[in-house]
């Protein structure tokens, strides 16, 4: 029976294996990507003083889950043919990767030269509690987007503690006010958002799906320490409670910009 077992799990991971290779381009396109998005820097700035081979572990786990979920997110037709399965699709695309790439995230966080890092966050957040409020950073992200947002504090836990939300709902009810906007692009999606070019989440009537800004679900996911789907979960009764959308889908976009998804 065990060695059944062992052998099931082989056939799986090699068949995962595959559906890396067949799509290599394109996966190693996210991973050169989130080795970059995913800030070593930061989680070497975190864990200096305390802890640095954790601060190595926390960046790689964060690499390899971001790369599975985007892989997922484009590839949606693993969802669409297999939902009851998107645990095992995930955990298994988690450890292919991990197999796959995991010398090259090693060497990228171990490479990178953090020292400017190191001083600029120094300074930005003394700045930011001398100048900065509330109200003033929850109008830079409707405004100018939560890329900006992490330019002027920081850190994504510094954005959870200056705007002092306690949950995730509370979080996202800071955004019940956007305005529905039809896509010039992709007639198909409507558009929620503030500003053009900072769109919060994109709903696609057709298959009844929803793209969500990834910095918001990101910002979600570790500032409560959720998982991948629970995010998910949440958001999607945010959307049904708010907007009255029942989604049976959401995925992420990467950018919050008017194109590909959204």
């Amino acid at each position: 029976m065990k060695s059944t077992i062992r052998r099931i799990l082989r056939e799986e991971r090699n068949n995962y294996e595959m559906f890396i290779i067949r799509r290599f381009n394109i996966i190693d396109k996210i991973l050169k990507e989130e080795l970059k998005d995913q800030e070593p820097c930061y989680w070497k700035y975190t864990y200096r003083n305390m802890d640095p081979e954790n601060g190595l572990d926390k960046y790689f786990r964060t690499v390899v889950r971001a790369v599975a979920e985007r892989t997922l997110d484009i590839f949606p037709e693993y969802y669409r043919e297999h939902g009851d399965e998107e645990y095992r699709i995930y955990d298994a695309l988690l450890y292919t990767i991990k197999t796959m790439f995991g010398q090259e995230i090693e060497e990228y966080y171990n490479n990178e030269d953090c020292s400017t890092y190191y001083n600029l966050n120094e300074s930005i957040l003394r700045e930011e509690t001398e100048n900065r409020g509330r109200s003033k950073l929850i109008k830079i992200i409707k405004n100018n987007g939560f890329n900006t947002a992490l330019n002027v504090v920081g850190t994504q836990d510094n954005i959870i503690r200056i705007l002092d939300v306690k949950t995730p709902m509370e979080l996202l009810d800071m955004f019940n006010d956007l305005k529905p906007v039809r896509s010039v692009d992709h007639p198909s999606l409507t558009l929620y958002r503030y500003k053009e070019g900072n769109n919060i989440f994109a709903y696609y009537k057709k298959n009844n799906e929803v793209y969500i800004n990834y910095n918001l679900e990101y910002l979600i996911r570790d500032g409560f320490d959720l998982t991948y789907f629970n995010t998910r979960q949440i958001c999607k009764e945010w959307l049904e409670q708010t907007y009255g959308l029942k989604v049976i889908h959401a995925f992420s976009s990467f950018a919050g910009q008017e194109h590909s998804t959204l």
